[in-house]
């Protein structure tokens, strides 16, 4: 009898062991798995970044190249990761604007020089891609002389990034990012945003995939934001919480600014910064106001041009200053304006010469009390007067305020370059 009880009673025991080995098994598969799963997210995590950098670098790169930036990949049911114009293959046309403006898709990876994975993300979505290419409306009032209206608005393309004819140093972007605070208030992360590069996170909700299709929208209006390719995007915590204000939030959002993109170009010499800039259009300006001169003789005056010579009595003749153009855009001089844009037009320049690094057209004003119609002689007026001054309205792209650039051009320094052609 004690011996059979035994043997009972160690089979009982056995089955217990075996329930508590299954049971610590199960933890242990359970706790495996959940370790599993994060390595995994912290893999794609990274995964994601990394190729966000790389799409970057790849940007920076085909700037540097082309002098542009591409648009973005809109043909959504069967992405091939070239940029779409108006006008299939030509980069002189705008972005295409069929089925939208091409401001926002699929990251043009072809375009870039990159494999089609480079443009997936480490949930197996294509990034999305925005690029400024707009022209937003100008609230530019220029001085003029006399008093009066200008004629429309001048478009300013400081902040459309994908025609090589509208790179300048000082461009900026047109897209905000924003933010919520702890209290759940949006507030501007960042502004004047050139490009962004989105990733849609682990649930996707908005994604374009690599079969041609594309995920459901998301429900929060956060992650929404950053799908409707409007100017505007959110980045910000992560969470799964969909009562949070903004709702569940799992995109990735890489911005890209004009100081990201233009940096490592000043850096190398590809582009001159703004100051270099600007210096280079001052004197292309002077140049061609000089040539003007040169090849304009009013009258026979006197060689103070003070008064007419009649009959002549020399083949030398006073030279004139070009008259302003007043913000027509067609670059041609309007009598009796004498401060205004530079008339490009009559120069020989073309509309963007005249353009600062900050999209603003450049003023150009001459000193009437020195200088009278009659023009410059070989000894008059004055060669200490001022003959004109050259300004740019700088970065805030407004007259004033501290961060204008100037240059002055006195009666002297004409005269040196019209030596021998003067009475």
């Amino acid at each position: 009898m004690g011996t059979r009880r035994t043997r009972r009673q160690a089979r009982g025991f056995s089955l217990v062991e075996m329930a508590v080995v299954t049971l610590l098994i199960g933890i242990f598969l359970t706790m495996g798995l959940a370790a599993f799963r994060a390595t995994q997210e912290s893999q794609a995590v990274s995964q994601t970044i990394n190729k966000q950098n790389a799409i970057k670098d790849a940007l920076i790169g085909y700037l540097r190249r082309n002098g542009r930036l591409p648009c973005a990949d809109i043909d959504f049911a069967a992405p091939d990761g070239i940029e779409n114009r108006s006008t299939a293959g030509s980069p002189t046309t705008p972005c295409a604007t069929t089925p939208s403006n091409a401001r926002f898709g699929i990251v043009p990876y072809a375009t870039l020089g990159l494999a089609r994975d480079a443009a997936v993300d480490g949930w197996g979505n294509f990034f999305s891609y925005q690029v400024s290419n707009a022209f937003p409306p100008d609230t530019f009032t220029p001085p003029t002389n006399p008093p009066g209206n200008y004629n429309p608005t001048p478009n300013a393309p400081n902040r459309d990034w994908t025609l090589a004819l509208n790179l300048r140093s000082g461009n900026m972007g047109e897209l905000t990012v924003n933010d919520r605070d702890a209290a759940g208030t949006v507030f501007a992360a960042a502004t004047s945003v050139v490009a962004v590069i989105v990733s849609h996170g682990p649930n996707g909700f908005g994604a374009y995939t690599i079969s041609g299709t594309r995920n459901s929208l998301p429900g929060g209006v956060d992650e929404l934001e950053n799908t409707n390719g409007d100017t505007t995007y959110v980045r910000r915590t992560a969470t799964t919480d969909d009562a949070a204000t903004g709702g569940a939030f799992d995109d990735r959002v890489m911005f890209l600014t004009a100081d990201d993109l233009l940096g490592p170009l000043f850096k190398d010499g590809s582009v001159k910064p703004p100051a270099a800039r600007i210096s280079d259009t001052f004197q292309l300006i002077e140049n061609a106001i000089a040539r003007y001169a040169l090849v304009h003789p009013n009258g026979y005056y006197t060689p103070d041009c003070s008064s007419t010579v009649n009959p002549p009595t020399t083949s030398n003749r006073c030279r004139m200053l070009p008259y302003a153009d007043l913000y027509y855009g067609n670059g041609a001089q309007n009598p009796g304006v004498w401060a205004a844009e530079v008339p490009y037009a009559d120069l020989g320049l073309g509309q963007y010469d005249i353009w600062d690094p900050w999209g603003r057209p450049i003023l150009y004003s001459v000193n009437t009390t020195s200088l009278t119609t009659s023009g410059i002689g070989s000894t008059g007026p004055a060669g200490a007067n001022l003959a004109y001054t050259l300004t740019s309205f700088g970065p805030d792209r407004n007259p004033g305020g501290g961060d204008d650039f100037s240059v002055t051009v006195t009666v002297t320094d004409l005269r040196n370059s019209l030596t021998g052609v003067l009475p």
